[in-house]
């Protein structure tokens, strides 16, 4: 994939751990090897081309949590020849390319020029007849925004007097026809950053790999102490700033809950879903914690460049 700007040593000097610094050769290693022709007739174990390519796109175009205001998530298939369990690497440069493309076409559809990508995950989904596998690609792209301040203090109770926030849809409550909040915000976009700001403040030097998703449905009936409102509509779907802090210091709990071992907290994303046939009740609230194996790199990330 084509950047706008060439990879750059970051502004100080990472102090990279053995483990890290050997991935990064690795990583950097296979970059050359993709462009050497005379390398292509070499093959790979499937195994070991998997972690090439997930390790390489994470680590070249990924950029950690910056107080995003907003997520996109997409999906797509790309499939991969095989034989016997090897790849060829030839085929293996082909399938890295065709996912490129997959993350350019989903960068390039949101119109917005603040924005990075997240998160990108790698699935296998099945190996066909005729010696080809399926990989499922889901990339995540936030945006930020650079225009107005909407820093949520990092303190124990982040929200003010003045933060009743509807989920979906801005300011509500006694304070709806308050002026001076940014339309595109939401109970659920601020509860999100006031976790992240919290958590999940990490620099570009950073990148995740091995991730795990805990998606959190209100009617969870296991013992974990969640505590989390089921928030209906139209009475409650308007948060004052107390049941603001309230979620905020409940899902703090279940990040401790959840946490793998072995890993790292990623972020946290929120948001407000309706379905009529849902419990009868049209709306309610998800979240999705994400956790991986926190790297450092010596190197920035880019945005992708159109072709």
């Amino acid at each position: 994939m084509a950047s706008c700007q060439k990879n750059n040593n970051l502004t100080q000097k990472q102090e990279l751990c053995s483990d890290d610094q050997k991935i990064e050769q690795q990583i950097i290693q296979f970059k050359n090897q993709l462009s050497d022709t005379k390398k292509s007739g070499e093959i790979v174990e499937l195994d070991s081309a998997i972690w090439y390519i997930n390790f390489t796109l994470n680590y070249t175009y990924t950029f950690p949590y910056i107080e995003y205001c907003d997520y996109y998530i997409d999906s797509a298939f790309v499939t991969m020849n095989i034989y016997d369990d090897v790849v060829t690497f030839i085929e293996l440069g082909k399938t890295y390319c065709d996912i490129e493309d997959v993350l350019r076409e989903h960068f390039f559809s949101i119109e917005n020029t603040n924005k990075h990508i997240v998160n990108i995950f790698m699935e296998e989904t099945d190996i066909c007849e005729n010696n080809t596998i399926e990989f499922k690609i889901v990339s995540e792209v936030g945006v930020y925004n650079t225009e107005k301040s909407t820093n949520v203090s990092n303190t124990d109770n982040p929200f003010g007097s003045t933060d009743w926030w509807s989920m979906g849809s801005g300011k509500c409550g006694i304070y709806s026809d308050y002026a001076g909040w940014d339309a595109e915000w939401d109970a659920a976009k601020k509860i999100s950053k006031a976790v992240n700001t919290k958590l999940a403040n990490h620099s570009f030097a950073y990148y995740f790999t091995d991730d795990t998703f805990f998606n959190l449905l209100p009617w969870t009936t296991s013992s974990i102490p969640n505590g989390l409102e089921y928030y209906l509509c139209p009475e409650s779907c308007c948060l004052s700033s107390q049941n603001m802090n309230c979620y905020y210091h409940r899902m703090l709990e279940l990040f401790d809950y959840y946490k793998p071992s072995g890993k790292s907290f990623h972020y946290v994303t929120i948001y407000a879903s309706w379905d009529v046939g849902i419990k009868g009740d049209p709306f309610f609230d998800v979240n999705v914690l994400l956790y991986g194996i926190k790297h450092k790199r010596e190197t920035a990330p880019v945005n992708p460049c159109l072709k």
